[in-house]
C-alpha cells in the first residue's frame, strides 16, 4: 500500500538547505511510504507524537534544561522523513528506528542533488484566534508557582463552556481551549498532587513561615515529578482516549498571557535517540541524494514560537458562540494554569499534534 503524508505550508514551514561552497539550493519533497505491512495514516500520526514527546522528555535530563519547552513534532518528523529519503545503510536504519518505522519500509525519492553538506533549519509559528476570546480588561497580574519560586505574570480570565475532565487515577486534569473553526485546540494537562504534607513535614520543628515555605516547595517538587512521569507515559492512543472522555463544562479559566519559544540543536537530541551516522563525515550514507561520497548532515536546528494573548495571535474576525440557557448557569469549575503543566496544539480532525510544550516558567507576552 502507499501512504502519502501531505503537509500544508500554513501549518509548518520545512526546508532542506544543501550547501556546496558558494552554491545554494532548496530541495522540496514529499514522503511516500510503500510497505506490505498494514501502515495507516493513524500509524504515522502516532509516530509524529512519539518523536516529539521523546525529544521534549529528553530536555529534562540536560545539564541546563530549558525553562520552557515548545516544539513541533510534525515539523521534526517531516525533517526526519526527508532525511530518510536520501540515506541508505546504517544511516537510513537509525532514522527509521528513531521514527519507529519497520525496517522493510521502502521510500521513494523525488529529488537528487550533488551537493555535499546538509544544514536543516525550520521555524514554526502558530497563527490562530481563540473561539472564546479573553477580555483584556480582566487581565490582572497573578502568581505562577515554579518548582523553586513564585513569579508574577499577567493572567487572563474568562468564564466559558469548554471541554474538561479530571482524571483522578492518572493524576491530572485536562482542559481544551478551541481556536476559531474548532479544528485546532490548545490542550493543557495539569498534574494533581493529592498528598497530605503534614504527614511528611513535622510542624513541631518549624514555625508558620518555614512550614508554609517547605510545604510549597515540597508540593511543587512532587507536582513536577508527577508532570515528568505523565509526559513519559503518555502515548497517542491514551491521549486520544483521554480527549474522547472530556465533556463540555462551565469553567472559570485563568491562563498566563505568555510567550514560549525554544531553539534546539536537534543534532544533540537525535544523537540521544540513536541517530548518529548521518552526522559523521566519514560514514554518513547519502548516496540516494548524490553519488558524491562526502555528503553528511552538518547541523539541524529547530525553533518554535507560541504566543498566548487575549485574542490569539492574529487580527481576524471572530465568530462568537453564545450558549443560551433558561436558568442560572451552575457555578463554574475553576481551572488555573499557575503551575508547571504540559501544553499542546492539536488538529482535532486528524488527531495530529502540531505543537508540544511544557510550561515551567512562562515569560510574559508584552505588546
Amino acid at each position: 500500500m502507499t501512504l502519502t503524508l501531505a503537509i500544508k505550508a500554513v501549518l509548518a514551514v520545512v526546508g532542506i538547505y544543501l550547501l556546496q561552497k558558494k552554491h545554494f539550493a532548496v530541495v522540496a519533497t514529499q514522503v511516500c511510504i510503500d510497505s506490505d505491512e498494514e501502515f495507516s495514516e493513524q500509524d504515522v500520526i502516532n509516530r509524529v507524537l512519539e518523536i516529539g514527546r521523546k525529544i521534549s522528555y529528553a530536555q529534562w535530563d540536560k545539564d541546563s534544561p530549558p525553562e520552557n519547552v515548545i516544539l513541533s513534532p510534525l515539523s521534526i518528523a517531516v525533517i526526519l522523513n526527508l532525511l530518510m529519503l536520501g540515506t541508505s545503510g546504517t544511516s537510513n536504519l537509525e532514522i527509521k528506528q528513531a521514527l519507529d518505522y519497520p525496517n522493510e519500509v521502502q521510500e521513494s525519492i523525488v529529488h537528487e542533488t550533488p551537493l555535499t553538506v546538509c544544514v536543516i533549519a525550520n521555524v514554526i509559528f502558530l497563527n490562530a484566534t481563540w473561539l472564546n476570546q479573553f477580555n483584556s480588561d480582566f487581565t490582572k497580574e497573578g502568581n505562577f508557582y515554579t518548582e523553586t519560586e513564585t513569579i508574577k505574570i499577567p493572567m487572563m480570565n474568562k468564564k466559558m463552556y469548554v471541554p474538561y475532565k479530571k482524571f483522578d487515577i492518572e493524576g491530572f486534569e485536562m482542559i481544551s481551549l478551541p481556536y476559531v473553526g474548532n479544528r485546532l485546540s490548545m490542550y493543557i494537562i495539569k498534574p494533581i498532587c493529592q498528598i497530605d504534607l503534614e504527614q511528611i513535614l513535622d510542624p513541631n520543628n518549624l514555625n508558620n513561615d518555614q512550614m508554609e515555605y517547605q510545604q510549597r516547595h515540597l508540593f511543587k517538587t512532587l507536582c513536577v515529578n508527577n508532570l515528568r512521569q505523565i509526559e513519559n507515559c503518555l502515548n497517542s492512543n491514551d491521549l486520544n482516549t483521554f480527549i474522547s472522555q472530556m465533556e463540555s463544562q462551565y469553567m472559570n479559566v485563568t491562563i498566563p498571557r505568555m510567550k514560549l519559544n525554544l531553539g534546539l540543536d536537534l543534532k544533540v537530541d537525535l544523537s540521544a535517540l540513536g541517530v548518529n551516522e548521518i552526522f559523521d563525515e566519514s560514514s554518513a550514507d547519502f548516496t540516494r541524494f548524490s553519488d558524491f561520497p562526502d555528503m553528511y548532515v552538518n547541523a539541524i536546528g529547530h525553533k518554535a514560537i507560541l504566543e498566548v494573548t487575549e485574542k490569539g495571535t492574529v487580527a481576524a474576525a471572530v465568530t462568537a458562540v453564545t450558549i443560551g440557557t433558561t436558568s442560572v448557569p451552575p457555578p463554574p469549575t475553576k481551572f488555573e494554569l499557575n503551575e508547571p503543566s504540559l501544553i499542546f496544539i492539536r488538529d482535532n480532525t486528524k488527531c495530529l499534534i502540531l505543537f508540544w510544550g511544557r510550561v515551567m516558567k512562562p515569560k510574559p507576552h508584552l505588546d
